[in-house]
């Protein structure tokens, strides 16, 4: 009998907008991690979620997200590593939806690794995506042979070979341009508390509309 696995990832639970790259296996090692204390606090993005990323054990960051009315969408465990001077965030889920009560339908889901370039300000955080068409016109044309398989009903690329495969992928795409498209970087703005503790949110707001 043929067993339907569906994916899930950090991506459809935080980014809907743009397509993080999938890999079965992570894309962090522990010789290329890195502490980036920069990054802890609270953060926003243009879909009005509140992410939160604080310190985890050794290496990691738990990464939390709430949208607009308080409900918890998405519990994160984040890694950041290094490769040839480029940041980059592996993520991958720590909590899955906690409705699934069916122990048939969970068990079929399978969590995988996202990764997304990272850019941090002082005040904001860039993330940029691999190019989802880069990715496929690449791997798919023999370009650049990495073990993959194309999920069905779209052109999405699942990496399914180790680590270190993944990473040599990675370094890889710095050198091309058009690896990572400006249309789909997303930022995320700095949540901070005023002196009368109010939330900042409107004056992000007001800030990207200028």
């Amino acid at each position: 009998m043929k067993r339907t696995i569906l994916a899930v990832s950090a991506l459809s639970l935080l980014m809907l907008s743009a397509c993080f790259q999938k890999s079965i296996s992570p894309f962090y090692s522990e010789d290329k991690l890195i502490f980036l204390s920069e990054i802890e606090g609270e953060w926003t993005d243009n879909n009005s979620y509140r992410i939160t990323i604080n310190k985890g054990e050794d290496y990691a960051y738990e990464m939390t997200a709430v949208d607009d009315k308080g409900q918890s969408i998405a519990s994160l465990s984040v890694h950041f590593f290094k490769i040839f001077g480029t940041t980059f965030m592996d993520l991958y889920p720590e909590d899955l939806n906690p409705d699934i009560s069916n122990s048939y339908y969970s068990n079929s889901i399978l969590p995988m690794h996202s990764v997304v370039r990272v850019s941090v300000k002082d005040a904001s955080i860039e993330l940029e995506p691999l190019n989802s068409e880069w990715v496929y016109n690449t791997v798919i044309s023999g370009k650049y042979p990495i073990s993959h398989r194309v999920l069905d009903g779209n052109d999405m690329v699942l990496l399914t070979g180790d680590t270190n495969e993944q990473q040599n992928f990675l370094a890889y795409s710095i050198n091309y341009k058009d690896a990572y498209r400006e249309s789909d970087k997303i930022t995320w703005k700095r949540l901070q508390k005023s002196g009368n503790c109010q939330d900042t949110r409107l004056s992000v707001s007001l800030d990207q509309d200028q």
